[in-house]
């Protein structure tokens, strides 16, 4: 009684004399049954139905599947994204289809067709609109993959109903027991194998278990995205070439679906497929731990070749290369490295070179703010000294009002003018990044038949991009619900990029038009929020321009009053501090603002935000441990212009006091 209420997915056979006896099937809490003249005939029961492993194993209540409805002497019912057909007769799980939401309803219409529902649930997974697609019986799910992130962990259903299954097991023997059952009863699902494998090596069953990995590999009626994690899974437990024909048989399944993998450009299906396996186990992780380059390469090129373009891909390769040949693998290097190269030029590397104009925007900032402020000062000692020197002659204004020189200020202007531009340039990639952070997940999974989709293009600034977006979105959909093929696909990437930088555009003209500027230090909000919820980051008003210029303004005439009073220790400063010289105006500035840039960036200030990103994208591929080989920019540059900006502004210094002490008194 006890192992009954336990199997995660079991067949109660009533009578086998009566198996040629039809049954009525319906959907219970954590299942479906089917029963005879009143007699339970078999159950299947998917643990992943309840709230947590815990709930599963002691019986708590559970939801009840979707459906059933029958056709074609064949039962149909969802589980979550999941449209599962199992035999009336028999009780045996046939074929599965997965969708790339949540169904909400099955019907059988006038053709004969399963009439699939998405969505209309009232939550997020499809904004409250429904979907209806007809598909024909046993047939694959539609070439859509995930529609939203809510509640991802249910397309993890067919792994948790296993796990779970083993978790109510009191001991390897049952567990082997409740798994062989399972697998028999539903080969659309390779984990149950998978984990039989491993019961059976903890048994001493090597040749039992070599069997069951085989059948784990050999799943045609598994899911592409089930087949590529249980490859994994394979790896792990020492069947390399059991994992290699998984992989095979989900990279056929896959184009043979018509998912466009070159358009996946989210990490979500390489961290699920690749690393998001059992107990967090990454074969990646375990092989880069092991200093086993060859497999590595072997893994990332697979990987690579699964999704070629999805975020970060480019720094997480080049790490690797980088890895590789300081270990001395110069030839694997240099192959990590033709890869980390072609993903920089697919289509999420726009984004990601967005990262280096950052760096460079928030050096250029924090370098002409500190040259800024330094050369005020300069100037206004300069002007204060030349003050100090006029009054000495009989000049009897006031020693606190510096003597300037218009060619003085010229540079400074220009370079205030560029510093107050900056934040705009900032804030439009800021405005970009948070597009993409809330955007719809579909719309990065080759998925633009979302509804969430159509709405968040809806809520942007029109511009050519959203038109032809929408076509995509709308022709995708009419397939969708007409059951046809969809449309040849373009790439949308680029698309996407170009729609988020006019609406970014848009935003910030708007709050110029309104008297504001863009606020540097607007937060990007990386949350999940309803799209028709996205608004501009916040500005502040023009006028407040003039307190950073009333600053420079007030520094300047500190350094007025101090030259004034203090002029031979001024003058010897403007002598030592590059830009100092009098000779050097205008581009005085222009050699302060150069060494100050170039210092910076030998600190490190042209790499702050690539180093942030590559980290996260190095741990989301499971390897944290690549921070360290994470490529910095080369700073011969700023070595360079130190050197010569040292040389000018000494040739500068000597020229200028030999004709000082040259001059009478």
């Amino acid at each position: 009684m006890i192992l009954y209420l336990l199997s995660g997915i079991s067949v109660a056979a009533a009578a086998e004399d009566r198996a040629d006896v039809s049954c009525t099937v319906e959907a219970v809490a954590g299942g479906v049954e089917c029963h005879s003249d009143g007699e339970l005939r078999w159950e299947v029961t998917h643990p992943s139905l309840w709230s947590d492993k815990t709930a599963y194993i002691e019986g708590a209540d559970a939801p009840a599947p979707v459906g059933p409805v029958i056709a074609d002497g064949s039962a149909f019912y969802s589980v979550f994204n999941d449209l599962l057909e199992v035999a009336v007769e028999e009780g045996i799980i046939e074929s599965r289809a997965r969708f790339p939401a949540e169904i909400s309803g099955l019907q059988i219409g006038d053709d004969g067709k399963i009439q699939v529902s998405l969505g209309g649930t009232g939550g997020d997974r499809a904004q409250g609109e429904t979907i209806t697609i007809p598909v024909e019986p046993g047939s694959s799910g539609p070439p859509q993959m995930a529609w939203s992130l809510e509640n991802l962990a249910e397309r993890f259903l067919t792994s948790k109903d296993a796990e779970r299954l083993l978790a109510s097991a009191l001991d390897s023997e049952e567990a082997v027991e409740l798994l062989g059952e399972a697998s028999r009863i539903d080969p659309t699902n390779p984990f149950f194998s998978q984990l039989l494998g491993t019961a059976l090596q903890e048994t001493g069953d090597d040749r039992g278990a070599k069997r069951a990995f085989s059948q784990a590999a050999e799943s045609p009626d598994a899911l592409w995205e089930d087949l590529l994690r249980v490859s994994g899974l394979l790896e792990g437990a020492g069947a390399p070439e059991d994992a290699e024909r998984a992989y095979q048989l989900g990279m056929a399944q896959l184009e043979q679906l018509g998912i466009n993998a070159e358009q996946v450009v989210s990490l979500l299906p390489m961290v699920t497929t690749f690393l998001g396996s059992s107990d967090d186990f990454s074969p990646l992780l375990e092989a880069f731990q092991a200093g086993d380059m060859q497999e590595v390469q072997r893994l990332a090129i697979r990987m690579a070749d699964t999704f070629p373009n999805v975020e970060g891909s480019h720094w997480n390769w080049e790490a690797l290369a980088r890895w590789m040949a300081e270990e001395g693998a110069d030839g694997l290097a240099r192959e990590m490295q033709r890869l980390a190269d072609e993903n920089k030029e697919a289509a999420f590397g726009i984004l990601e070179q967005v990262v280096t104009e950052l760096d460079l925007a928030l050096l250029a900032f924090v370098s002409i703010a500190i040259a800024l402020l330094l050369f005020s000062f300069l100037i206004g000692m300069r002007g204060g000294v030349a003050r100090r020197e006029a009054y000495d002659g009989g000049d009897e204004r006031s020693l606190w009002i510096p003597r300037l020189r218009v060619r003085d200020l010229i540079v400074p202007a220009i370079l205030f003018g560029v510093l107050a531009a900056i934040p705009y340039h900032v804030n439009t990639h800021a405005m970009v990044a948070e597009e993409f952070a809330n955007m719809p997940i579909a719309n990065l999974q080759d998925g633009m038949a979302s509804p969430q989709t159509e709405e968040w293009l809806m809520n942007m600034a029109d511009n050519p991009a959203i038109h032809e977006l929408l076509d995509s979105v709308l022709a995708e959909r009419e397939a969708l619900k007409e059951g046809r093929e969809p449309p040849e696909r373009q790439p949308v990437v680029h698309l996407l990029v170009d729609a988020a930088y006019e609406n970014a555009e848009q935003a910030q003209w708007d709050l110029l038009r309104a008297g504001q500027m863009p606020d540097i230090v607007a937060a990007v909000k990386m949350i999940d929020s309803d799209p028709s919820e996205f608004q501009a980051p916040g500005g502040t008003s023009l006028a407040l321009l003039l307190i950073p210029l009333g600053g420079l303004l007030v520094v300047m005439v500190l350094g007025s009053i101090l030259g004034a009073r203090a002029p031979k220790v001024c003058g010897g400063l403007l002598l030592v501090i590059p830009g100092g010289p009098r000779r050097l105006a205008p581009l005085g500035a222009l050699l302060l603002l150069a060494l100050i840039a170039s210092l910076a960036a030998m600190a490190g200030l042209d790499n702050v935000i690539e180093q942030m990103a590559a980290a996260e994208v190095h741990r989301q591929f499971g390897l944290p441990e690549l921070q360290e080989y994470t490529a910095s920019p080369s700073r011969a540059w700023a070595k360079i212009t130190v050197a010569v900006v040292v040389i000018v502004h000494a040739a500068i210094a000597t020229w200028e006091r030999h004709n000082s002490e040259s001059q009478p008194d």
